[in-house]
């Protein structure tokens, strides 16, 4: 009986042990595979290239990951949840002014969390992905998506505008785009946050009458 005893506390430190190096491996794994992507680029960079660099088997890799997409979103994931959630923040009688302010902070933070690299590395896997797989899309687990959706129909509906709220929608994704893209390009030469939430009121200016803003 104390031998049984001796043996199962043995079983359970080997568990514990075995479980600690498969933690230490998984984030291996996914800090090799984000050096790599920052430095070849997602595209480009194989499977065989992220298990050879970090020293792993090919089934070692799929003991943690399914593939490179899936290291791919546990990259992004958490970072970007953690913004999304500023959605939330906003009541439903929002206005123009408070809404390009809360984009703006929310790139702010992507701009913290993740820098000029890393946010590289998000736009061109978005790229191969097309709309079809929409990175952001996969990433929107708890579907702030929707709620951003209600917002912008409370706008339109409340705001003078020839707009639906998904064209509305449709410019705002266009806008947001095109100043990471430029911010990218132009090393975080500038605050993200603030010239999102200055081109988004210039818009807006053109989408809703802002004698109307309230």
């Amino acid at each position: 009986m104390i031998s049984w005893y001796i043996n199962k506390d043995r079983m359970i430190k080997m568990e514990k042990t075995m479980s600690g190096k498969a933690v230490l491996t998984k984030e291996r794994i996914k800090r090799t595979a984000e050096k790599m992507f920052i430095e070849k680029g997602y595209v480009a960079t194989t499977l065989r290239d992220i298990t050879a660099k970090a020293g792993v088997t090919t089934g070692a890799f799929y003991k943690h990951y399914g593939s490179k997409e899936e290291i791919l979103i546990s990259i992004f994931n958490d970072g970007f949840t953690k913004q999304w959630e500023k959605f939330y923040e906003l009541k439903e009688d929002i206005t123009p002014i408070t809404y390009a302010k809360i984009i703006g902070e929310i790139n702010n933070g992507l701009a913290d969390a993740f820098g000029t690299e890393l946010l590289k590395v998000y736009c061109t896997a978005q790229l191969e992905m097309g709309n079809s797989g929409s990175l952001w899309k996969i990433l929107d687990s708890e579907k702030y998506s929707r709620y951003e959706q209600v917002l912008l129909e409370n706008l339109v509906s409340r705001y003078s505008t020839k707009y639906s709220w998904d064209q509305v929608d449709d410019i705002i994704a266009k806008i947001d785009r095109g100043v990471i893209l430029d911010w990218i390009i132009k090393q975080g030469s500038y605050n993200l946050g603030k010239e999102t939430n200055e081109m988004l009121l210039m818009i807006f200016e053109v989408i809703f009458d802002k004698w109307d803003w309230k």
